[in-house]
């Protein structure tokens, strides 16, 4: 599971150094899970008299059946880690919500925010593709306990669908969370637009001119 509750905890953070520590926490947890969980399972057929009883013809089967049970353990983990995801972005439970830095900066005469929702729904269910995407390259039992080269590797890879789906559910919670703050945006331009679109430059202009004419 991506550790990412407690970051709320350091405070406001940078949305790409979020993502590059989501990065980062897949690739360990991935390296974690080949060495301990796999090789657990790998000790397990190494035992060959546990295994004994099974007829020479219906070993291929047998492995196949691990395979596919191996492949619904890594697909409920990384559909498990992507709900957890999700939840933390939950309205009706805020606790472990994280928190991205954002300013407003001004671009071509307008207020606008950085990062934009745009980059921040990228960065936030890019967060999905990168889950979705571990635990591509676990190979399968059989060819593992094999000692060839190169391995056969267990395609675990989530529905489409479900992905879409939830990055799907991100996007429109993200929506819902930046209403305030297009609500604060707005409330900024009404207050202050006159200091940056050309307005308050125009009156200083008109005041000076006065000035000028009343000395003359």
């Amino acid at each position: 599971r991506v550790a990412i509750t407690a970051g709320r905890a350091e405070g406001p953070v940078d949305s790409e150094n979020m993502k590059n520590n989501v990065i980062l926490d897949c690739e360990k947890n991935e390296e974690k899970i080949m060495s301990s969980w796999f090789h657990e399972v790998v000790s397990i057929f190494y035992d060959t008299n546990s295994f004994s009883h099974i007829p020479p013809s219906r070993k291929e089967s047998f492995y196949n059946c691990v395979s596919q049970l191996m492949v619904n353990i890594i697909t409920g983990i990384l559909s498990h880690t992507i709900t957890s995801w999700v939840e933390l972005f939950n309205p009706q439970d805020m606790t472990h919500l994280p928190l991205y830095k954002m300013q407003l900066v001004l671009e071509d005469s307008e207020m606008v925010f950085s990062p934009t929702l745009q980059e921040l729904e990228d960065v936030v269910t890019g967060v999905v593709d990168t889950i979705a995407k571990s635990l591509q390259n676990v190979p399968t039992i059989h060819s593992y306990m094999s000692g060839a080269s190169s391995f056969t590797l267990i395609k675990s890879s989530l529905d489409e669908s479900i992905v879409e789906q939830n990055k799907k559910l991100l996007k429109d919670r993200l929506v819902t969370y930046f209403e305030d703050a297009k609500k604060h945006l707005k409330n900024f331009e009404d207050k202050y637009r006159y200091l940056f679109d050309g307005t308050a430059q125009k009156r200083k202009k008109y005041r000076l001119r006065l000035c000028v004419d009343t000395t003359a």
